[in-house]
């Protein structure tokens, strides 16, 4: 019962150690959280906030697993396999972008 947490766990704390865009995401996950409390964002701005703030984890997340997934099963460089990382990656840009342009909704009248 407790091992799939377990395991969730235990790639959480891979894509943790494996990934230097995780610090990043933690750093900016961080500063959120007190920016959020000082500008007293109400329930529906934290939740947007919280939303976009996890895709853009779950996607680089994602990304990542799909990366250690095609280097295993294809080491070698093939155009189909390039393609599906950029793809891949390309995603994680477009949940950036909406995470930037929704922390600019919630956040621009309120600090300016």
């Amino acid at each position: 019962m407790i091992k799939p947490f377990i395991n969730a766990a235990n790639g959480m704390l891979a894509f943790a150690k494996s990934q230097w865009n995780f610090k990043i995401y933690l750093v900016v996950t961080i500063v959120l959280i007190p920016l959020g409390i000082y500008y007293k964002l109400n329930h529906t701005e934290w939740a947007i906030i919280i939303f976009a703030t996890a895709l853009v984890w779950v996607s680089e997340m994602m990304n990542t697993a799909l990366e250690v997934l095609l280097d295993h099963l294809h080491p070698e460089q093939h155009p189909a396999i390039g393609k599906a990382k950029d793809i891949a990656a390309g995603s994680v840009l477009v949940a950036a972008g909406f995470a930037v342009v929704v922390g600019l909704l919630v956040f621009w009248e309120k600090v300016f």
